[in-house]
């Protein structure tokens, strides 16, 4: 007999989707931490960790959910439920890359009979963190949330921070060196590591230099770093 099952069985299959997406991305090796999202999370802003797993489940009458940053958060499974069976179809998302992305569907949900619908957007934006940003962002602004950590990680140990234009906007929290000698004397190996805290909106810049490019040899032209950050 084919048609609609109760909503507490459809909310069951729901959570055997939700289930199986866990089980599969443990199988992978991925991490395990996720977010269900629905109909009524319309409009919010989430925080999510690198590496989380958002499941989808807006019922039927709504298009599949689209990433609006695939780099961000990278479409995974769809799982569309059988022919006669009436539950959410789900569909997974991987937090892949620290950064900003806004997941969105259009559809018309299911109304009771002689009730119109009219067509209805949903959309929720996603922040992945812990923001890391390095010597290859040059140049770029990020704009985050009040309270988020940022992770500077400068690829040598000759590079020279200059700290935040505006520490009570973006604090310097701690700065790790880590030296790595690889045999080779004079060229730097290792890393820095500059912590950074968002602590009340508005706009700061960091910047670096590095004057040295190896063992007695200069940066010709000297290398130099900045980003903006803005703060919401």
């Amino acid at each position: 007999m084919r048609g609609r099952i109760p909503a507490s069985i459809a909310k069951i299959a729901t959570v055997a989707v939700t289930a199986a997406v866990t089980t599969l991305l443990a199988g992978c090796g991925l991490p395990q931490s996720q977010v269900q999202l629905g109909q009524a999370d319309n409009g919010k802003v989430l925080n999510v960790g690198a590496g989380s797993t958002i499941v989808v489940s807006l019922g039927s009458g709504f298009q599949s959910p689209t990433s609006s940053n695939p780099a961000v958060l990278r479409p995974g499974l769809v799982f569309t439920p059988l022919s006669g069976i009436i539950i959410p179809q789900s569909t997974v998302f991987q937090a892949a890359a620290t950064g900003r992305a806004t997941l969105s569907a259009n559809g018309i949900p299911n109304c009771p009979p002689g009730v119109g619908c009219m067509p209805v957007h949903w959309g929720v934006t996603v922040n992945v963190w812990p923001l890391q940003i390095d010597a290859t962002n040059h140049g770029a602004t990020f704009t985050v949330p009040q309270g988020s950590s940022i992770s500077l990680v400068f690829d040598s140990t000759y590079w020279q921070f200059h700290g935040s234009s505006n520490p009570a906007v973006v604090a310097v929290t701690g700065t790790v060196v880590d030296p790595k000698f690889n045999g080779i004397p004079g060229i730097g190996t290792g890393t820095i590591t500059v912590s950074l805290k968002a602590v009340a909106p508005g706009q700061a810049s960091v910047s670096a230099v590095r004057y040295t490019c190896g063992e007695a040899l200069s940066c010709n032209p000297p290398q130099i770093f900045t980003v903006t950050i803005d703060v919401s």
